[in-house]
């Protein structure tokens, strides 16, 4: 998986430089640095952006540029500016303005879109206008304006959201790995749900991380849906985590994170509420959302550590190490969104979420190999308990469970044959030959048995000379059975120095007329038939 990823990564990269190169060597876009100036009482001041100037909230600063030509025309300017929603005129015509009436942006949110207009077809001797509105904070950081073709700006764009791009990717890729993880160990019968809520925490994020990106929310169908899609996407991507953090050690019995869980859902659903029956922002109320990120963190933090000291493992001590680092990330995130306005906190949240996801994923997938070793070494240690280790045949203790699992059932079955059989003379082969020789035989024998049985029923050694087979709903009569088992004994015995013979002796557990027997009269009547046959082949 993690080979995938890295692989999955370098293709993203070289792509993005290959299309770096395409656009260098086609198209590109460059900075509009010449032209620009502002009127101060009727009097024009060139100026160069950026441009850093003070500003009273409300106010409008108004730029021309004068320096476009007739090659300009049909090419796109680009800039960022929604911050302080910008217009962009030429000719007494709007291209652009920024508006956001059906879904409300913050600072922090419009400081991420680019404002982009095409120029008209004339645009020989014709003013651009930008005009700037203060928001309030005392001054206007007025970015640079760049201008090219429609494909250059769009390959600008991509290059510039190819790191963003990249973690969304990698977000996704891991998330369908954890999913087939989950699918898998379900199938195999190792149920692990913490595999399952990776994948639900990893494509929740990559959902929010796309919806939440300023190109699909600008150019999508539909803004508004995206961006409350986003806002949803955002206020549950805690909760998978929370449900894996209640699935690791014995942490099932806090309560606590229950009502982490339960909070979250109430915390989307009132604000869904308050946003579609008062007209309440989602933006506005963004702050309860992060509020119960930083408890349930904390609370998740608290716990882990209390576990982990009562019960100290790699698993558990990997699991605080993600923690820590998306903790980390988060609070980071949530100091340049607050306090500093820096527009780039989602791509440090983003980073932290992989690192986290990376290591929680190392974390399980390590334990569940161990957990996977131990299970086949478990499973490798009772074949070999129920297993006769001379003839490779299931052995004493597998056939007393098997007539326990008969007598639990019993009433439920139609019939069941019990077949035993005892190898004639193998103390006289021993005292002729040597035990070797009466090993050799007892291997034969069963496997003239298996191969007479196989199909039919189970078989098993039961004693030193003694096997026996039960048949489950028999579909053949004993005689048929012991013909092909005369078939094999002959087989063997027309190529063997050691005659071998078997004594048979067949029950049913129930009676012609359907009446169910007791176990040990089952079993009883099974022997003493096996000995009548052994007596007659006696005088033979």
């Amino acid at each position: 998986m993690l080979l995938l990823a890295v692989a999955a990564v370098l293709l993203l990269l070289t792509v993005n430089l290959v299309a770096q190169g395409t656009v260098r060597k086609t198209e590109s876009v460059k900075a509009l640095e010449e032209g620009w100036f502002i009127m101060r009482e009727r009097e024009r001041t060139d100026v160069t952006l950026p441009l850093e100037t003070q500003a009273e909230d409300g106010q409008i600063l108004i730029l021309y540029n004068d320096s476009l030509t007739a090659e300009d025309a049909g090419l796109v300017i680009t800039t960022r500016a929604a911050v302080y929603r910008l217009r962009i005129l030429m000719g007494g015509k709007v291209l652009y303005e920024y508006e956001d009436p059906y879904f409300p942006r913050n600072r922090q949110m419009r400081s991420k879109l680019r404002c982009e207009a095409q120029l008209p077809v004339n645009t020989k001797d014709q003013l651009l206008v930008m005009e700037y509105t203060a928001d309030g904070t005392g001054s206007m950081e007025i970015a640079p304006v760049y201008i090219g073709s429609a494909r250059a700006v769009f390959e600008n764009k991509n290059r510039s959201n190819a790191p963003v791009m990249t973690i969304v990717f990698c977000m996704a890729l891991f998330g369908l790995a954890a999913l087939g993880c989950a699918c898998y160990l379900r199938y195999v019968g190792l149920k692990d749900s913490r595999f399952f809520h990776v994948a639900c925490f990893l494509l929740i994020c990559s959902t929010w991380c796309v919806l939440d990106s300023p190109e699909v929310q600008v150019y999508s169908a539909s803004p508004p849906v995206v961006g409350v899609l986003s806002f949803y996407a955002f206020m549950l991507l805690a909760v998978p985590m929370l449900y894996f953090v209640k699935n690791t050690g014995d942490m099932k019995r806090c309560r606590i994170l229950d009502l982490c869980i339960i909070a979250f859902y109430v915390n989307a659903l009132i604000q869904g509420l308050l946003h579609y029956f008062c007209g309440i922002a989602f933006i506005r109320m963004l702050f309860v959302t992060h509020l119960l990120l930083l408890v349930s963190i904390a609370v998740a933090a608290v716990l882990m550590i209390r576990e982990y000291r009562q019960k100290p493992c790699r698993e558990m001590k990997t699991i605080l190490l993600a923690f820590g680092m998306v903790t980390a990330s988060g609070v980071l995130a949530l100091a340049l969104y607050w306090i500093f306005e820096i527009p780039f906190y989602g791509v440090i949240f983003q980073l932290g979420i992989l690192i986290f996801v990376l290591l929680i994923l190392f974390g399980i997938v390590v334990t569940m190999a161990e957990n996977i070793r131990f299970r086949t070494e478990m499973l490798a240690y009772q074949r070999l308990a129920r297993e006769d280790r001379l003839t490779g045949m299931k052995n004493r203790l597998a056939y007393d469970e098997y007539m326990e699992g008969i007598q639990r059932q019993m009433t439920e079955l139609e019939n069941v044959a019990l077949v035993y059989l005892d190898l004639n003379k193998l103390k006289s082969i021993n005292d002729s030959f040597g035990h070797s020789a009466g090993d050799e035989v007892l291997i034969a024998a069963a496997r003239c048995i298996e191969k007479a049985f196989a199909g039919c029923g189970e078989c098993f050694r039961i004693g030193g000379d003694e096997f026996c087979v039960i048949l489950p709903e028999p579909a053949e009569k004993p005689e048929e059975w012991y013909d092909r088992l005369e078939r094999e004994v002959g087989g063997y015995n027309a190529g063997s120095r050691y005659r071998m013979s078997l004594a048979k002796g067949t029950s049913y557990l129930r009676t012609e007329d359907g009446a169910l027997k007791t176990i040990s009269d089952w079993k009883h009547e099974a022997d003493m038939k096996m000995y009548e046959d052994k007596g007659r082949q006696k005088h033979i």
